[in-house]
């Protein structure tokens, strides 16, 4: 097993590019004809990536200047991104590029919380340390189908999958780089007084079990049994010390098959809980944060399209186990997604997509009026005396 704690605001592995002398869009497109995208399409790309950067450097006054002047032109949570959408799609299918649905959008509000925060927030003198475990099992094995026959039955043949070598690349990087701008965002919806510590543990002779499911959607998952088998290997130190938890286990799904050609396979997972039954575990196989899925592009991930999706699902997954911890609040029914219809968003809350309905549930419920607040529910490991 190898762990090493990493703080969220130090020593990064991935690089951030310099300043260049043409728009940011301009180079990530040079390999497509770029007014075939919309030119709402490259501002999102110029104006996060030019923000992100300057506020890595510290530079809040340029990185809030650069997501201000994208909302002039493009307001949030105005129907114009809403119909964006459709060209994120689009782009996927021809060019096989994803920065997210529509693109850099999510990541974009994310990150504007995050300069509002530092910008109006005095710094607390020592935050609370969130201990986040990504814990990487070794092996997956399972029954996986050869034909639509044998997946409509659940039927298949014993295959086994090992950890795909690419992800402990660089440092981890790929991790790192998925992990980055959400840590931050906790930071700011806890007006600093949360700060998540990364702990990369591997477990290379743990072999968990899964299985292919054919609907809600086409997906390789864990079984029941697969699940308690990360939460047995766990040392138990690890599980003392660690307050949240993220699982990456190899991909199990016959993508290669070729019945299967137009079948979108999902990464499986999504917001889980951890061994002690109440902590958030994030779950996905080890391809969702190396390659794009066939819904949403196609080969591996630039540095770029990483950072602007990746926080993107992290988000998503995370406000599952927020509404669940809050259930007062009545933000998220006995069926899941409901805020996909608007006509169900609270009367106060404005916006018309999922990033605007985080942001919302956030600022007019969960930051003022959550009790106890989010700097104190949100720790779950055993050696904490606030637990």
């Amino acid at each position: 097993m190898v762990g090493m704690w990493r703080l969220a605001v130090a020593g990064l592995t991935f690089c951030v590019f310099a300043q260049a002398p043409q728009p940011i869009a301009t180079r990530l497109l040079s390999a497509y004809d770029e007014d075939s995208f919309s030119l709402l399409f490259r501002r999102a790309l110029n104006h996060f990536f030019v923000a992100e950067q300057a506020y890595r450097q510290g530079d809040y006054a340029r990185a809030g200047a650069a997501v201000d002047s994208l909302w002039q032109r493009h307001p949030a949570g105005s129907t114009e991104w809403a119909r964006a959408i459709a060209e994120s799609r689009a782009v996927a299918k021809r060019a096989g590029l994803n920065f997210g649905t529509p693109a850099c959008y999510s990541a974009l509000r994310m990150l504007a919380d995050c300069i509002a925060w530092r910008k109006s927030e005095a710094l607390p003198g020592r935050p609370m340390a969130i201990r986040l475990a990504v814990v990487l099992a070794g092996y997956s094995h399972g029954v996986e189908p050869r034909t639509l026959e044998e997946l409509h039955s659940g039927d298949g043949i014993a295959a086994a999958h090992q950890l795909d070598k690419r992800l402990a690349a660089d440092n981890y990087s790929a991790i790192h780089e998925s992990l980055w701008l959400f840590q931050e965002y906790v930071r700011a919806m806890t007006r600093g007084r949360l700060i998540v510590e990364t702990n990369i543990v591997t477990l290379p002779n743990l072999d968990v079990e899964m299985y292919v499911r054919e609907k809600p959607a086409v997906t390789g998952e864990l079984t029941a049994k697969g699940r308690r088998q990360f939460w047995t290997a766990i040392p138990a130190a690890l599980r003392k010390e660690t307050d949240w938890w993220w699982f990456v286990y190899p991909a199990h799904a016959p993508e290669s098959v070729p019945a299967f050609d137009e079948l979108q396979f999902g990464g499986g997972g999504g917001m889980g809980r951890g061994p002690d039954g109440v902590s958030p575990a994030f779950l996905i196989d080890d391809l969702w944060v190396l390659r794009k899925p066939k819904q949403l592009g196609r080969g591996m991930y630039t540095s770029e399209e990483r950072r602007a999706y990746l926080p993107q699902w992290f988000q998503h997954e995370f406000f599952h186990h927020l509404y669940r911890s809050w259930p007062e609040f009545h933000l998220e029914g006995p069926k899941l997604h409901d805020w996909f219809d608007r006509a169900a968003w609270p009367r106060d809350f404005e916006g018309v997509m999922e990033s605007d309905y985080f942001a919302e549930s956030l600022h007019k419920r969960l930051q003022p009026l959550a009790d106890p607040p989010l700097d104190v529910r949100l720790r779950y490991r055993m050696d904490n005396p606030n637990r």
